[in-house]
């Protein structure tokens, strides 16, 4: 006798690049694929408007341990909205039901059709919004703002990819954009460091302070030389 299979019925409208609350529906293991063992998450669209419901798939690499700088580290504690070297251990059935908010960014495939591709994922901020205090800055958002502080920036703000290059003394080819620029170097840095996600903004931000000789605020002084957490069981 054949099961009884129920399929939601959805549309073949991308979405488009943004800000979206996502609640993680459900997960797979993938560990025969082509970059080794991950996990596929599902992704349902929690905000009000035309994509709500609407589901998307990121997939993560999967290790016995997690660390800080490993995109599923940075997944699970923007789902649990906490310190996860404060829990010991991880385990992605803890994750389903939980939101959190993602950006999506349009990337084409080799056949030339555009699909919405998870970049990153953060807390909500009515997760980790505190009464008389700023809310932390994104791996991102503090290298846009020592771009901007530096003289790094495009008039758009954002950082100008040819000029970090150049500073960095990385070759810029003269056909490149300033954006194609930022991305092939940020690539670059993801596959030499083996860095995850966001993390790899810290990665340039760190090799720019460097480079231009210039002083960390004491603040963040004091985080770099603090040791770095233990890494967590994953289950």
């Amino acid at each position: 006798m054949s099961e009884n299979m129920e399929f939601p019925i959805g549309t073949d409208q991308s979405v488009e690049e943004g800000f979206y609350r996502a609640c993680l529906t459900d997960y797979e293991r993938a560990d025969d694929g082509q970059y080794g063992p991950q996990v596929k998450l599902y992704l349902t669209i929690e905000d009000e408007g035309e994509y709500k419901g609407s589901v998307l798939a990121a997939f993560a690499k999967t290790y016995p341990t997690l660390t800080p700088r490993m995109k599923l580290y940075q997944i699970a504690e923007a789902f649990l909205a906490t310190d996860l070297q404060q829990l010991g251990s991880v385990k992605m059935a803890d994750l389903v039901g939980e939101s959190c908010r993602i950006r999506v960014e349009e990337e084409a495939r080799e056949d030339g059709s555009i699909f919405a591709r998870v970049a990153s994922f953060s807390r909500l901020k009515d997760q980790k919004a505190q009464p008389n205090t700023q809310p932390d800055l994104t791996h991102l958002q503090h290298l846009v703002q020592f771009c901007r502080d530096n003289g790094l920036a495009t008039e758009s703000g954002n950082p100008n990819g040819r000029l970090v290059c150049e500073k960095l003394g990385l070759e810029v080819k003269d056909n490149e954009t300033s954006a194609d620029s930022f991305k092939a170097y940020t690539k670059a840095v993801m596959r030499r460091q083996q860095i995850e996600g966001d993390a790899v903004y810290d990665f340039v931000l760190k090799e720019l302070i460097s480079a231009l000789a210039l002083s960390q605020p004491k603040e963040e002084l004091e985080l770099a030389n603090e040791p770095d957490p233990e890494p967590i069981p994953f289950e």
